[in-house]
């Protein structure tokens, strides 16, 4: 087909454009087979670039059937991409975004600009993709382009493009470079440039969650980490953790982590729909309860620190951040950390259903 369409390009794009033909796209909404169904999506994807190419009046038409971005193809694609996109598949994409063979050696130039934000989607699914994992150098880059770029269009498209990467991925440092850029001359004097800021900045706190994580079914289900680690003395600890609850136990908690040594000594966490309860086990037990707000079905992340401090200062305290919200023990009593001198066991025990994806930090 794609030889024939080629023959007489104008004609045949002419042709399919009038007969509804985009509307085929439906063959990829379905349940494919990875080895099948990547080669559908490559064929489909070839043919459409033969009929898009050079053409902005399939460009228009094809964007006002998928959206902006192809945002219903971008659906598409991601929903096929949980096998991981091949490299087929995003050098399918770029030959789309030249309207041709895309070619490192040569000077391309970007024909169909949809195809941006369609590309960057589904490059997100790489996972050690280096344009958005270790120190987000093209988000960084991203940011200067936007500092310095005077064209309104192209400043439009740079947000949107900041918005996809941040959402992915963004370090500190980047977060400080467009806070800076909101006080900045031509940002902070011009109400446009500053909403189209804000508004990507609040898109990427929007995250839903993590694209890879632990599905557990809550009959004895968890984690354990077999190989003993060494406590922090005088440092304390932080765990953090994407996690969903799919429906909280109605009297008893949910184990969430424990680190304890053969001899039961260390801390451990577990929760209830609205409650989260710590307990640190050394010479003696103590117990805290912190109040939390959990919705069941919705991803939350969830970070809980125990620092040490003199007493003078405070003494040790327990931390519990909820997304932005900030939950601290209501008691006066100091939980005392515990002193470990024995290598610790990790375990992430769950009781009910849910997901999770967590990370943990001592020192």
């Amino acid at each position: 087909m794609r030889g024939m369409i080629q023959m007489k390009q104008r004609y045949y794009q002419a042709l399919f454009r009038h007969g509804e033909c985009f509307l085929h796209l439906s063959l990829l909404n379905g349940n494919l087979e990875e080895e099948n169904g990547e080669k559908l999506v490559l064929s489909v994807l070839e043919t459409l670039t033969c009929l898009l190419a050079n053409n902005d009046i399939s460009k228009d038409a094809f964007r006002a059937l998928v959206g902006k971005g192809y945002r219903t193809l971008q659906s598409l694609l991601l929903d096929f991409c949980q096998w991981r996109p091949s490299e087929g598949l995003l050098n399918a994409l770029l030959d789309m975004l030249v309207d041709g063979k895309f070619d490192l050696n040569t000077k391309s130039v970007i024909k169909n600009e949809d195809v941006i934000l369609l590309y960057l989607s589904v490059l997100q699914k790489v996972g050690n993709c280096y344009f958005f994992n270790g120190q987000s150098r093209m988000l960084n880059y991203l940011i200067d382009w936007f500092s310095q770029e005077e064209d309104d269009g192209v400043d439009l498209k740079l947000a949107q493009l900041i918005q996809v990467t941040g959402g992915h991925s963004i370090s500190g440092k980047n977060i400080r470079k467009m806070f800076a850029l909101l006080r900045s001359e031509k940002v902070g004097t011009r109400q446009q440039y500053c909403s189209l800021l804000l508004t990507s900045i609040l898109s990427m706190m929007n995250e839903k969650g993590p694209t890879a994580f632990f599905d557990l079914n809550g009959y004895n289900s968890g984690i354990i980490i077999k190989m003993p680690v060494h406590w922090p003395l005088y440092k304390g600890f932080s765990f953090s953790c994407w996690f969903r609850v799919e429906n909280f136990p109605r009297t008893e908690t949910m184990g969430l982590f424990s680190f304890l040594t053969e001899n039961g000594r260390g801390c451990l966490a577990a929760l209830a729909k609205d409650k989260l309860f710590y307990e640190s086990v050394n010479q003696k037990q103590q117990c805290v309860s912190l109040n939390v707000n959990l919705v069941r079905k919705k991803w939350h992340f969830l970070c809980l620190t125990h620092s040490i401090g003199r007493a003078f200062s405070g003494g040790s305290q327990v931390r519990c951040y909820v997304e932005e919200f900030l939950y601290r023990q209501e008691s006066a009593d100091i939980i005392v950390f515990p002193i470990l001198i024995f290598p610790i066991f990790i375990t992430v025990l769950i009781t009910p259903v849910w997901g999770l994806c967590c990370s943990i930090f001592f020192g």
